[in-house]
């Protein structure tokens, strides 16, 4: 490799030291700048103007100086090689629980067997039913449901249910009220819910259905829309 040409900054054992006394200067030369702006006339207002634009010239020229130099002794290989790697999720359980409890793997791998992907065809409120049930039968001392619940949630999605969620601010969800409330605003948007209420108010049974299998039919319809806002006599 070729030798550099540029002159080298002389070695600083309190690099940390000069470098905070010089954006101390610049500070209080930008403060003398702006008093001198309002006491003096146009001509010595100039004056200090300049004076102190040469001096924070200097300044800036020594801090990127310094800063060449830290930069110098970077190689290529570390301008491109990328950083530890740092697990992030959008659902934060809380960290104040038993420290002896675990999950079994077997009921890690139930509630992954039959993961919520977004599906058109998939009902949101169904998968949180089973997955609630799944939860219920896990008891600890010390340890809340809503642990229980925001730490298993993310096995029960796959596709593009887990896409959002890897996709959400890290630590945003911390409750089990707000992880239900996001996820069923994704995957049951405003334009499903009208859906659903207009097929529970023009509802009407299928042909050779009978009565009881239409009382079913039109239940399960109020369990996939449960805040479709209609009184019960209607």
């Amino acid at each position: 490799m070729r030798k550099s040409r540029r002159t080298l900054v002389p070695y600083d054992p309190e690099l940390d030291q000069t470098l905070r006394e010089i954006r101390q200067n610049l500070k209080a030369s930008q403060k003398q700048k702006e008093g001198c702006s309002q006491k003096r006339d146009d001509t010595s207002t100039s004056s200090s103007s300049s004076e102190s634009e040469t001096y924070d010239s200097g300044s800036e020229k020594t801090l990127k100086a310094f800063v060449m130099a830290e930069d110098n002794n970077r190689t290529l290989r570390d301008y491109g090689a990328l950083g530890a790697f740092s697990l992030t999720s959008g659902i934060s359980p809380s960290t104040t629980q038993a420290n002896d409890f675990e999950f079994k793997p077997a009921l890690v791998q139930l509630v992954s067997s039959q993961p919520f992907h977004g599906l058109a065809s998939e009902c949101p409120q169904d998968h949180l039913r089973r997955f609630i049930d799944l939860c219920m039968t896990v008891k600890h001392n010390g340890v809340t449901q809503d642990y229980i619940r925001l730490s298993l949630f993310k096995f029960s999605l796959g596709g593009e249910a887990a896409k959002w969620l890897a996709n959400l601010p890290p630590n945003s969800l911390t409750t089990w009220d707000q992880v239900t409330k996001a996820f069923l605003e994704r995957f049951y948007p405003l334009s499903k819910t009208a859906e659903m209420r207009s097929k529970i108010m023009n509802f009407k049974d299928q042909e050779d259905e009978g009565l009881c299998d239409a009382w079913e039919s039109f239940k399960a319809l109020l369990r996939a829309c449960p805040y479709h806002n209609m009184e019960n006599w209607l």
